[in-house]
């Protein structure tokens, strides 16, 4: 949901998505992502439950390959689920920074997936208008 919420703030236009974007940053930014579930909404909305699902499913094999080839470290540590990105990944993984680093890349590959999609459900909202 972070993902998204970042995506709204750089690629939308239209105030009330911003204003949603704005509105739940900081929740976001604790795991917190019931704002941007239900205010868009992502449930039951062909346009936003295909990169939600994308990018999971991007971070999950990205985290498992950077794993495997050892560029991120084995996360050991049982965090609360609260935990911010950067800091999640560097406390779960006992202090190393690539823990935090390989979290922040993959925050930025789901945005990356979000953006084209949040264009395209802006269009679509525009039509509807």
């Amino acid at each position: 949901m972070l993902a998204l919420t970042i995506a709204f703030l750089i690629a939308g236009k239209r105030e009330e998505n911003r204003s949603i974007a704005k509105l739940s940053l900081v929740s976001n930014l604790f795991h917190i992502g019931e704002v941007c579930m239900f205010g868009y909404p992502v449930v039951l909305n062909p346009i936003l439950i295909i990169p939600f699902i994308a990018s999971s499913l991007a971070s999950i094999i990205m985290g498992y390959v950077l794993t495997a080839i050892h560029i991120c470290p084995i996360m050991y540590v049982n965090m609360p689920w609260t935990m911010p990105p950067f800091l999640l990944g560097f406390l779960a993984s006992g202090g190393n920074i690539m823990g935090g680093v390989c979290q922040l890349l993959a925050l930025a590959v789901s945005t990356l997936i979000y953006l084209p999609f949040v264009k395209l459900y802006e269009k679509q909202k525009a039509a509807a208008e």
